[in-house]
């Protein structure tokens, strides 16, 4: 087994630990092994040593491959494998790092939320066939179109008061612990045109775009990938993939002068899971 790839697992198990210190570093470290490693014991206390708080995982990952006591014992063990799944709990890599909420089941989603378990599958269409015929009392969402500023619509979903109080606590609690892609800089936390702005300062060239349809274009599919690698099985990843869950038309309709339009629910078969209506929305006069 690669030295990199040992050194990356051992600062795995160090950086998982509930409390910093040498004791704990080392059981941790321990378990990925099938005998007993003695250097881990030392190892853990030069790390506690360089480091009184933890560090970040790729400067940790760094100390320890270049730890002269660590290749030295390494070469000399000759390790084969790692049990690093049974470190993990069969958590994804990148749910261990996140403080996301433990949600076990769908009762505690419930709890959490502050819904009962009907109102869970109410807000997550559970319990509601998704026809065009579905009445629009039983919706989530008010569908409007807007003129663009240059050409064409756009259609705006707005959630209900009740979603979007559970969407609110998702983010809030759940998602804002996940942590952005350092080049992202719209609705984030400490950041601000000026952030977006700094990086292309005194370059020569500047190329500014815009995605087509990037809402539409997000599938369900990403969505349960995001709950999923928080670390959620899927009984859960389905309730929280649901009530995140929106259509919207690649048609828009030919709207004139002031005329208000409400839009069917129906659901296109790229963005949502299932056998559904492949009709697009199509505008009704108010």
């Amino acid at each position: 087994m690669a030295r990199v790839s040992i050194a990356r697992s051992v600062a795995v198990s160090f950086a998982v630990t509930e409390s910093w210190s040498s004791e704990e570093l080392s059981a941790s470290a321990h378990r990925m092994f099938s005998s007993p490693q003695y250097w881990l014991r030392s190892l853990a206390e030069r790390v506690i040593q360089q480091f009184p708080g933890p560090p970040p995982l790729a400067v940790l990952e760094k100390f320890i491959a270049t730890d002269n006591e660590f290749r030295l014992a390494v070469k000399l063990k000759n390790i084969k494998s790692l049990r690093l799944g049974k470190l993990l709990r069969g958590k994804p890599l990148a749910a261990v790092f996140w403080k996301t909420p433990p949600i076990k089941d769908s009762r505690r989603l419930a709890k959490w939320l502050g819904l009962t378990d009907c109102e869970l599958d109410w807000l997550a269409n559970l319990s509601i066939p998704r026809t065009q015929s579905e009445p629009s009392r039983t919706r989530h969402y008010v569908y409007t179109w807007i003129r663009k500023r240059s050409t064409g619509q756009r259609l705006i979903e707005s959630p209900k008061i009740r979603l979007k109080q559970v969407q609110r606590q998702i983010l809030h609690g759940l998602l804002s612990q996940i942590p952005p892609h350092p080049a992202v800089n719209g609705f984030c936390a400490g950041r601000n045109v000026l952030t977006y702005v700094e990086p292309h300062m005194a370059k020569p060239f500047c190329l500014k775009m815009d995605l087509k349809d990037f809402f539409p274009s997000i599938q369900f599919g990403r969505v349960q990938g995001l709950f999923r690698s928080a670390g959620y099985s899927y009984w859960r990843v389905r309730n929280f993939a649901f009530i995140h869950a929106s259509a919207s038309s690649s048609r828009s309709p030919d709207i004139s002068g002031d005329r208000k339009f409400d839009c069917l629910s129906v659901r296109r078969q790229t963005n949502w899971p299932g056998r559904v209506d492949r009709r697009q929305l199509y505008p009704v006069r108010r």
